[in-house]
C-alpha cells in the first residue's frame, strides 16, 4: 500500500455539479514487480448531495474501462429533500479503483433543498480515502488530506414561495377548467352527430 495525493476541483454552482478527481501518479518504488498499480478512492458524500446510480453505469461501466466502482447505500431514494434533522441516514459513500492515474468526473445531483434567504446553500465535502495498491491485498484505506470542497448550490427564496404557491395553483385550476371544456365540447359534438345520423 503507497500513499495516494487527490487534487479534487470544485465545481461550478449548478443543480447538477461534477467533482472532478486527479489521482497522483503511481509511485515508481515497489510498483516494478508489478504490472499494474490500482489506486482505490472513497468519497463520503453528504444528504445533499447524491450520483445516480444508472448514471454511472452509463459512464463507467464499458467493458474493459479504467474505472470500477461500488456505492452504498445501492438504493438511493432520488425524490426526497434533504434531510436537515438527521431523521435518516442520509449520505453515500462512492467507491473507486482505477487500474491507471486518469481523471475521474463524477456527476452529482442536489437534493430539493428548503428556501434561503441568499437563494443558495453551501454544501461541503471534506472526507477522502484512498491509497495506491501493487500486487498488496486491499487494505483500510488511508485519510487524505484535501481541501474541503464547497459546492454553493440554488436554493429557492422565501419571498418567492408565496407567488409559487398562488400561480401553481391558478395554474391548476385553469387546466382542469379548460379539460373539462375540452369534455364538454367532445360531448357536444358527439350529439350532434347522433342527431344527424338520425334524422329521417
Amino acid at each position: 500500500m503507497h500513499p495516494l495525493n487527490l487534487t479534487v476541483l470544485p465545481p461550478a454552482r449548478s443543480l447538477h455539479p461534477a467533482l472532478l478527481l486527479v489521482p497522483s501518479s503511481p509511485p515508481l518504488e515497489g510498483c516494478k514487480a508489478h504490472a499494474h498499480a490500482h489506486a482505490h478512492i472513497e468519497v463520503s458524500l453528504p444528504d445533499a448531495l447524491f450520483p445516480d446510480r444508472n448514471e454511472l453505469l452509463d459512464k463507467w461501466s464499458l467493458p474493459g474501462g479504467p474505472i470500477a466502482w461500488t456505492l452504498t447505500p445501492e438504493v438511493i431514494d432520488i425524490e426526497r429533500p434533504v434531510d436537515l434533522n438527521g431523521s435518516s441516514s442520509g449520505g453515500s459513500v462512492l467507491r473507486l479503483e482505477l487500474d491507471r492515474s486518469v481523471e475521474v468526473e463524477v456527476p452529482l445531483h442536489a437534493r430539493y433543498l428548503p428556501p434561503n434567504d441568499s437563494g443558495e446553500m453551501e454544501v461541503v465535502i471534506d472526507h477522502f480515502r484512498g491509497d495506491w495498491f501493487c500486487g498488496e491485498a486491499t487494505q483500510e484505506l488511508s485519510r487524505i488530506q484535501v481541501e474541503p470542497v464547497r459546492f454553493l448550490l440554488p436554493t429557492g427564496r422565501p419571498a418567492h414561495q408565496l407567488p409559487v404557491e398562488i400561480g401553481t395553483a391558478v395554474a391548476m385550476w385553469l387546466g382542469c377548467v379548460y379539460l373539462a371544456w375540452r369534455v364538454l365540447a367532445l360531448s357536444r359534438r358527439r350529439v350532434i352527430r347522433t342527431q344527424i345520423k338520425t334524422k329521417p
